[in-house]
């Protein structure tokens, strides 16, 4: 394998994939507060690293298989053996590539005390998704006898997951990719499992394929070229009554944790690192809206699955960890509005929006972004109806509330 890979155009393509990885990574913030979504968003960068391995394997293909070395290899016991170390070659490259900007999402999630389990499947996919490019690279370039070979088979491994999802088949030859917080959520099983079957098939039909090329008087590779793509078709169409782009995720088994004591922040424990942030941020806020008799609650939840109702007399938690601050601290909005929902109300969930509450809600928020910066809000009677609004949404009345707006200066 040293040898091919020193053979292999990937090897001079090798700094470039690293930049892929790397450009990828850190196109995005907020992804290392949490193992689950710094796995997946490092992993994204395969959707790029497949088809420039996909085009590397077909030129090498096309630039070594002439008429003459397919007739001998044809006549051999070896056969396409060195078509397939041409792809492994690339294969393993591009993962070395990958797995270097997971190593460094994963220290970095580290650093932050990020928490919570490795999500295994995405690596799995993402090991399956290149296997299957480089596949269909050298079916390619075995059989489009053209130095667009190359070319052609990048931009085929690149429009066939945007193909899939036009079709219903929504991460099919992708993985990982969050660019939200997976905190509280986990890939379906069973969408994972078939997403992996379907790679794994489409990458042995297309080796197949490429057996068939050079051998095609062999009945057996024939016949298991046929009954793999059946098998293909059918993990795709049951992909499909699965509806992927609608249950993708589920709510994950992890058990809750809770940070601090004056709020305690709690919820799912892949988030604990920004609970820790989140806990240090509102004591810090309730010690100075306290001044203005706005008491805080006593618990602070971040919800689990798509919707998830606190226990009585917490609030909700908000999170937006791409606005975490470069020295720890919660955007400003997120603390506002973390406050200023003490109580997750039914009539959030309504058919109609609840105005009141809404108007109540953000004109708190606003409030309290302005008191806490020390920008405004300072009046008696904004204090007053600081309280008042707070009031209301505690006891779900948006009522209560009054005539009260705040419009920030």
């Amino acid at each position: 394998m040293r040898l091919w890979i020193r053979r292999s155009s990937a090897l001079l393509a090798f700094p470039a994939m690293l930049v892929i990885v790397f450009l990828v990574l850190f196109s995005r913030s907020g992804w290392s507060w949490e193992r689950s979504q710094a796995v997946s968003w490092a992993t994204a960068c395969t959707i790029l690293l497949g088809p420039l391995a996909a085009g590397l394997v077909a030129f090498d293909v096309w630039r070594r298989q002439t008429s003459t070395m397919r007739e001998l290899a044809a006549s051999t016991r070896r056969g396409t053996a060195g078509i397939f170390a041409l792809a492994l070659a690339a294969w393993l490259l591009a993962v070395l590539a990958w797995l270097s900007g997971l190593g460094v999402a994963l220290a970095m999630a580290s650093s932050n005390g990020a928490a919570g389990p490795v999500p295994w499947w995405t690596i799995v996919q993402g090991l399956l998704v290149m296997l299957a490019c480089v596949c269909i690279g050298a079916l390619i370039g075995a059989t489009f006898r053209s130095v667009a070979a190359a070319p052609v088979a990048a931009v085929v491994c690149y429009l066939v997951p945007i193909g899939a999802n036009i079709f219903g088949l929504q991460g099919f030859m992708t993985a990982g990719g969050a660019t939200a917080p997976l905190i509280g959520i986990t890939q379906d099983r069973t969408i994972a499992v078939v997403l992996v079957l379907a790679a794994a098939l489409a990458a042995a039909l297309a080796w197949a394929m490429v057996r068939r090329s050079t051998a095609p008087t062999d009945a057996f590779v024939s016949v298991g070229a046929a009954v793999l793509g059946v098998a293909l078709v059918g993990s795709l169409v049951y992909l499909n009554t699965l509806s992927p782009v609608l249950r993708t995720t589920q709510p994950s088994a992890s058990p809750e944790v809770c940070v601090g004591s004056s709020p305690e922040v709690c919820g799912p424990g892949e988030g604990a690192a920004l609970y820790a942030v989140a806990a240090e941020d509102l004591q810090s806020a309730g010690q100075l809206l306290s001044e203005d008799g706005v008491p805080l609650r006593d618990r602070y939840d971040y919800p689990r699955g798509d919707i998830m109702i606190p226990p009585g007399g917490a609030g909700m938690l908000s999170l937006s960890p791409s606005e975490v601050t470069d020295d720890g601290h919660l955007a400003p909005w997120d603390v506002a509005l973390t406050i200023a929902t003490p109580s997750v109300c039914a009539a959030y969930y309504g058919d109609t929006p609840p105005n009141d509450l809404l108007d109540a809600q953000g004109s708190l928020a606003t409030w309290i972004v302005d008191r806490l910066s020390g920008e405004g809000g300072d009046s008696p009677a904004d204090a007053d109806g600081a309280q008042r609004a707070m009031e209301a949404l505690q006891t779900c009345d948006g009522g209560a509330a009054g005539s009260w707006t705040y419009v920030s200066d």
